[in-house]
């Protein structure tokens, strides 16, 4: 087990590298029109020509691509992800600011997708073919045919129809969870669920698929000669082996949690990363952008690193060598 942990944590290292370098060359194939933008703001050059180059030397873009590389990696080993062009703070001291705000909508966004998907993908497998089956698989194609923003501005319609209420649509509304608990979820309860019904829609289809794997196996069908009740066979020697590729999808899933909530944020006015990310990207602030790519890919990669050493927990068949 610990030779295998070891393993995978050296195979990671060379995977966050090569995140490092696409960001890197990504980040530095700077438009003219981000360098352009920056200079006319500048006072005191004779000429755009000129603020320009003063820009580019204030960057370092105009050293080699080696050193600027070299250069780059030594600032993240020392956490340093630059400098935001708009407000002039440290970019990781901004994404700190704003990182819980997302991640408590993906967190929120991940458990309204497991409540929902794991009962009604294990009803649909069980009931098989009836017509509680045929209406659960129609919804799930349905969340599936949904995006997330459009069922986000339907549930809005909802609640604003039936119960003549809308959650606060402005930044200045956000309240932190410990900080005001009603009011936080007052605003974070439609774009969780928005989020968490599109992600359930294709967990639910996956783990009922895997189920119905699982259920002809010789082990359950044992099971089931021995007399065990239902329950007990479902939940106890069913569910866990059919939940591996429900976990593999939710790690692949957790990088657009908390980088595909851009719109979501953006219309419900949750002060997170993707509406100051929106605000960089139009500002051409790509130091920021920069930054907020790196974390989703490093979230990426450990997140799935988990998911892989759950494996032994969820199928004592899996051998970790």
């Amino acid at each position: 087990m610990t030779a295998y942990i070891f393993q995978r944590v050296l195979l990671t290292i060379p995977v966050i590298l090569l995140a490092v370098t696409l960001v890197f060359l990504a980040g530095h194939a700077v438009p003219d029109y981000a360098v352009r933008s920056i200079a006319q703001g500048l006072t005191g050059a004779e000429n755009l020509d000129q603020a320009k180059q003063q820009v580019r030397h204030d960057l370092g873009l105009d050293k080699p691509l080696l050193q600027q590389y070299v250069e780059y990696v030594g600032g993240l080993a020392k956490g340093d992800l630059g400098t935001s062009f708009i407000t002039k703070q440290p970019v990781l001291e901004e994404l700190k600011l704003r990182m819980p705000v997302s991640v408590e909508l993906g967190l929120l966004s991940l458990l309204v997708a497991m409540v929902v998907s794991i009962p009604v993908g294990i009803i649909s497998a069980v009931r098989q073919d009836t017509w509680l089956d045929y209406v659960l698989r129609f919804m799930s194609i349905l969340g599936l045919a949904i995006p997330a923003f459009y069922l986000g501005v339907l549930l809005l319609i909802f609640v604003f129809k039936v119960f003549d209420w809308a959650p606060p649509l402005t930044t200045t509304a956000y309240r932190d969870l410990w900080e005001d608990p009603v009011q936080n979820l007052k605003q974070m309860a439609l774009p969780a669920i928005a989020g968490g019904l599109a992600l359930g829609a294709g967990m639910m289809r996956l783990l009922r698929s895997q189920l119905l794997e699982v259920l002809r196996q010789d082990f359950v069908r044992t099971a089931w000669a021995k007399g065990l009740r239902e329950r007990t066979i479902i939940f106890r020697h069913v569910l866990k082996n059919a939940l591996i590729p429900v976990f593999t999808f939710a790690g692949l899933e957790v990088g657009i949690l908390f980088s595909g909530e851009i719109v979501l944020e953006w219309m419900f006015s949750i002060p997170g990363m993707g509406v100051y990310t929106v605000t960089s990207i139009k500002q051409s602030d790509f130091p920021t952008v920069q930054g907020f790519v790196l974390v989703i890919a490093t979230a990426l990669v450990a997140t799935n690193l988990l998911v892989d050493l759950t494996y032994g927990w969820l199928d004592p068949r899996v051998r970790y060598q």
